[in-house]
């Protein structure tokens, strides 16, 4: 086999893509977390228990509770969107928007997960499984980590200033004095170019 055809193959490869998938998005998922302030972080959810500690059946049930959960977190956020845009508030409802947006990839995203996890226990693919399942527990991860984002975007602050009024008052006491525009401006000459060379 040449080499041209081995690296052909290495890409096509669904495990090399998987785990690469895998890898990207547990990247995205540790940065958005450092990123998260823990003072104002939600109380932490119990980790999921093991994929090798769940039958595929037990994980199948376990993602369509998860992809619930996601469905409601949105809903969550789109109400409070619909709020802030109902308040006028542009900045609250530009940080919702944002979150709203990154989590419906994310939950349907985790929706064709389940769907091929449910295609990998109908046809007893215990590997593949295993696989779905920890994509979508990574998928979870950053959802809650958009919820916590997106319960810390903060409005314009509320407060108006009524209308405003000038008052100018002139003191008598400065002379009253027209403004005089010169008659003959200053002018300069230009300077008087010279050769280089006497």
């Amino acid at each position: 086999m040449g080499q041209h055809e081995q690296r052909s193959r290495h890409r096509r490869d669904p495990k090399i893509l998987g785990g690469l998938l895998l890898g990207l998005v547990l990247l995205a998922v540790g940065v958005a977390g450092a990123q998260q302030s823990d003072a104002d972080a939600e109380p932490a959810v119990p980790a999921a228990p093991a994929p090798s500690s769940l039958t595929p059946g037990q994980m199948l049930e376990q993602s369509r509770n998860t992809l619930e959960r996601m469905q409601m977190s949105a809903d969550s956020i789109r109400r409070q969107l619909a709020e802030a845009r109902e308040a006028r508030d542009v900045v609250k409802s530009l940080c919702l928007d944002d979150k709203l947006s990154q989590m419906d990839v994310a939950r349907r995203s985790a929706g064709d997960r389940v769907s091929g996890l449910e295609s990998a226990v109908s046809s007893g693919n215990a590997e593949r499984a295993r696989h779905e399942f920890a994509v979508i527990t990574a998928l979870q991860e950053r959802m809650e980590a958009l919820t916590a984002e997106a319960s810390q975007c903060i409005g314009e602050e509320t407060g108006a200033i009524g209308d405003a009024t000038l008052s100018v008052t002139v003191d008598a006491e400065i002379a009253a004095m027209e403004p005089t525009i010169p008659l003959d401006p200053l002018v300069s000459a230009p300077p008087v170019l010279a050769s280089p060379t006497l």
